[in-house]
């Protein structure tokens, strides 16, 4: 996906005796996630990451989200539901990420929900749940956001396109993999977005 400038198994198995039996060597090039290479050489660095047609590879694992108080099963919590929709959203495509009007960018530091619209967008698809004010506060109380370094929660990002330029606002997740939790591959950051200092807000 091209970022477009934005208006706003177990590993385990059996071994047969038939001593005619060999099992098969994976070749030195395969990486399989989640797992150690098992070759003779020196293993990939788990943090290695490649560009290639607008994603990013990763051989980091789907579990690399874990420590970050995610929500494992269905809640009341109006935040942790605010969540879930968003990832299953992304996850089903429901939702734009890096284009014009969408409100979810990937950005350098991390992935930014454009705000409050995101939360007003899921305020309106639930009107049996609270308001989104109401959302968004018990979202930031799960604390997987990122504060700006005056202490304030909302993040300001210049959008510098060819003619113009513009200002978004959001709130800033750190790690990508709270919104991507099982991705293989990442969307790329929006290189028309850059992040402002606080005192330019």
């Amino acid at each position: 996906m091209t970022p477009i400038e934005p208006s706003t198994p177990d590993t385990c198995s059996e071994q047969h005796p038939e001593p005619d039996i060999t099992a098969p060597r994976m070749s030195a090039d395969t990486i399989i996630m989640g797992q150690e290479e098992t070759d003779e050489r020196p293993p990939e660095d788990p943090g290695h990451a490649q560009a290639h047609d607008g994603l990013i590879l990763t051989a980091q694992p789907p579990e690399t989200a874990q420590g970050f108080n995610l929500p494992q099963a269905p809640s009341t919590d109006p935040g942790q539901q605010f969540l879930q929709w968003l990832r299953q959203e992304v996850s089903a495509r429901h939702l734009d990420v890096n284009t014009p009007n969408a409100r979810i960018h990937v950005v350098s530091e991390g992935v930014l929900l454009v705000s409050p619209a995101v939360f007003k967008d899921y305020a309106a698809r639930h009107p049996d749940h609270p308001g989104w004010e109401y959302v968004q506060k018990r979202f930031i109380k799960l604390k997987l956001h990122q504060k700006q370094t005056d202490g304030t929660n909302v993040h300001r990002y210049l959008v510098r396109g060819a003619r113009r330029q513009s200002v978004v606002k959001g709130i800033l997740l750190p790690n990508p993999r709270i919104l991507f939790p099982h991705a293989e591959a990442l969307p790329a950051a929006n290189p028309h977005l850059h992040a402002s200092p606080p005192s330019c807000a």
